[in-house]
């Protein structure tokens, strides 16, 4: 059998690669090019910031507000793609929310963590009047009814900035990979007000420690210490005298990914406040979801392959009617 010229094998291989290629990236923004984010821009204190939002075909009469917080050094557009799109296809099968993608200054935001030395820390960036505008802006075009918050990472610590210092914003908070700041690392003021709230976090998260420690992150930015899982979520139980009411397992379907999760669900004594926390076992800095899977896992660590964390978050808001 005569072996094929060297230049030929070299022209086959090169075109597997780049048809792979180019596959992967279809697979990753097919989304975008057949469902383009709308933008905007508001301006707040003489600064320009910018959102991205997405708003299904035949959306319902007073429509839900999820806005949805990227996390350090990411942009708007990242964490939509982080996230696969799930939320916007959600939003799509239910035709009952808008979801926004809020951009954060110099890609990060102003949370309460006094070690933070970003730019939107030293330049106390004022994220609640950016916030408030955006939701006026909804309000004045859809007539939208309750307000959500879901945050991951840096995106977390914001969203736990809401919920300790502006919790009547939102009717529910979700957090993914953040755990509150020790007081000494926390500049925020306490309103003390119950809310409802649901947490995510890995515990073998290599950047945001699930039993507590120092923030380890590979932008060289210091983020101080923050509380383990468990007093985080303790936090706010004993704000609305939340009791441990069950625990549930999720189905561990991918084996080979050595992770799985569990569900803590609280009875609060206020019945309208929701307190959870979803306790993902070896699992890392990330978003499991089952649309996007290019985690660096050397930067990120393990990534769970059986939760689909925004439908997660997305079915706890609808909760709210």
């Amino acid at each position: 059998m005569q072996s094929l010229p060297r230049r030929k094998i070299i022209w086959l291989i090169c075109s597997t690669i780049l048809f792979i290629a180019i596959g992967v990236a279809f697979s990753i923004f097919r989304w975008n090019v057949f469902n383009p984010l709308k933008k905007e821009q508001i301006e707040i204190d003489g600064i320009l910031r910018e959102f991205y939002y997405h708003v299904p075909n035949k959306l319902k009469d007073h429509p839900k507000l999820i806005f949805v917080l990227h996390g350090s050094a990411m942009t708007a557009g990242q964490m939509q793609l982080v996230t696969g799109h799930l939320f916007d296809q959600n939003s799509d099968l239910h035709q009952d929310s808008i979801i926004i993608y809020p951009q954060g200054y110099q890609k990060y935001w102003n949370d309460c963590r006094a070690s933070a030395k970003t730019k939107a820390k030293l330049q106390n960036i004022n994220e609640l009047e950016f916030f408030q505008a955006m939701i006026s802006f909804f309000k004045s075009k859809y007539s939208v009814s309750n307000s959500f918050l879901v945050g991951f990472s840096n995106g977390g610590h914001m969203v736990f900035r809401f919920a300790l210092e502006a919790p009547e914003l939102f009717s529910a908070f979700a957090v993914i990979a953040a755990n509150l700041p020790v007081p000494e690392n926390n500049e925020c003021k306490e309103s003390k007000k119950p809310v409802s709230l649901l947490l995510i976090n890995g515990t073998a998260d290599p950047v945001n420690p699930f039993n507590g420690g120092k923030v380890v992150v590979h932008d060289g930015i210091d983020r101080g210490i923050v509380h383990s899982t468990w007093e985080t979520i303790l936090y706010w139980r004993n704000l609305t005298d939340c009791k441990q009411d069950s625990e549930g397992e999720y189905p561990d379907i991918e084996v080979s990914d050595q992770s799985s999760a569990k569900i803590h669900s609280f009875l609060c004594k206020r019945s309208k406040e929701k307190i959870r926390l979803i306790e993902v076992i070896n699992g890392g800095h990330n978003i499991p979801n089952p649309t996007f899977f290019f985690w660096p896992k050397k930067q990120v660590g393990n990534v769970n392959e059986d939760l689909n964390v925004p439908e997660i978050i997305y079915d706890y808001f609808r909760e709210w009617k």
